[in-house]
């Protein structure tokens, strides 16, 4: 019995040395993984990334392969003003709505993958813009006029560790 016992032993120990090792494998980027946050625009309820930061802002949707229906990004700038977004290193057509400081739905654009000529918008008064798939508003029956949810978006910022206040979201925060 201990003779068998020895013959087993190596390979034992192989099976040690192999369940052992680990695969070396890169961390993820800061900011890379984003999570998605449910935010409503009129009745429709979508999965939205934050882009509150100068740098999430300025990286958006670049290098995106696809996007999954019903999800996309949401960009929050801290006062309104006027917007002007392009698709430099933007893979995918985008519809990109404007929205002004009070959540409704100003202006429609769609954007065109790598267009560097940028969409400026008509009005000055915007301080959230939401970039979807191609024909995604039009899809999801989101249309001119309609509100983002400002207190799912104030509870977004929230949870993503910003602040409500530094977006004039505070009356809306929990």
């Amino acid at each position: 019995m201990s003779m068998r016992l020895f013959c087993h032993l190596p390979i034992v120990f192989l099976l040690g040395i192999i369940i052992s090792c680990k695969e070396n494998s890169t961390p993820p980027k800061v900011g890379q993984v984003q999570e998605k946050y449910d935010i409503k625009i009129g009745d429709c309820l979508l999965k939205l990334e934050l882009a509150k930061t100068p740098d999430q802002r300025e990286t958006g949707l670049m290098h995106r392969d696809k996007l999954i229906a019903g999800e996309g990004m949401i960009f929050v700038f801290e006062t309104p003003q006027p917007q002007r977004f392009w698709m430099k290193n933007t893979r995918i057509p985008l519809d990109i709505g404007y929205f002004s400081a009070d959540g409704r739905l100003l202006e429609l654009h769609r954007g065109r993958p790598y267009d560097l000529s940028g969409m400026p918008s008509k009005s000055n008064n915007l301080q959230f813009v939401v970039e979807l798939g191609i024909g995604e508003f039009s899809r999801l029956g989101i249309k001119l006029g309609d509100r983002i949810d400002l207190k799912m978006l104030a509870e977004a910022i929230s949870y993503s560790g910003g602040f409500p206040r530094h977006y004039n979201l505070q009356s809306y925060a929990r």
